[in-house]
């Protein structure tokens, strides 16, 4: 089963402009529950990323909020194109060398964002895709065997003893 970028990445991600402040990226971040932003130029093309952290240790530095995102951000973002294999990233994703990846179309205008969780979302559909009525294989057995095994595990006495003492408190 071919799986294209298109068919899992989330459309209209959220980005500032090049020329909002600090003051203006760090609402959205936090109206938003986001932990970055793209940041596009006036033609909706992608210049760069601006992360929670770069917000935050700019702000604990005493930095300018009146600032521009273009001053702040990361210039060199991963980006991938929607008719490429979604199936062929997951080894970039599972390595950890991307958390996400902008999607961007020929002329470099952001389009979408592909993150872990579209991925993980996306490995989920494939195994209910399985033929229902085949015999069962190896490999069904195995993840019959994998959803059979998963359990609830107690956390550790110490943990369970210091959420009660928070919970009586």
């Amino acid at each position: 089963m071919q799986v294209m970028v298109e068919d899992v990445m989330t459309r209209c991600p959220v980005a500032v402009s090049s020329q909002a402040t600090i003051d203006e990226v760090l609402n959205t971040l936090v109206a938003e529950g986001l932990a970055c932003v793209y940041v596009t130029n006036p033609e909706n093309r992608l210049a760069g990323i601006l992360t929670d952290y770069d917000v935050l240790k700019h702000q604990v530095l005493g930095g300018d909020r009146k600032a521009t995102a273009e001053t702040l951000m990361t210039r060199s973002v991963p980006t991938v194109h929607p008719n490429e294999s979604a199936v062929a990233l997951c080894p970039k994703f599972r390595d950890g060398s991307f958390a996400r990846m902008a999607v961007v179309d020929d002329e470099g205008h952001l389009i979408g964002n592909l993150s872990r969780r579209e991925l993980m979302r996306m490995m989920l559909a494939m195994e209910q895709v399985e033929p229902q009525d085949a015999a069962p294989s190896a490999s069904t057995s195995a993840a019959s065997a994998r959803n059979d095994s998963t359990r609830l595990v107690p956390a550790p006495r110490g943990v369970q003893l210091a959420r009660k003492s928070l919970t009586t408190v």
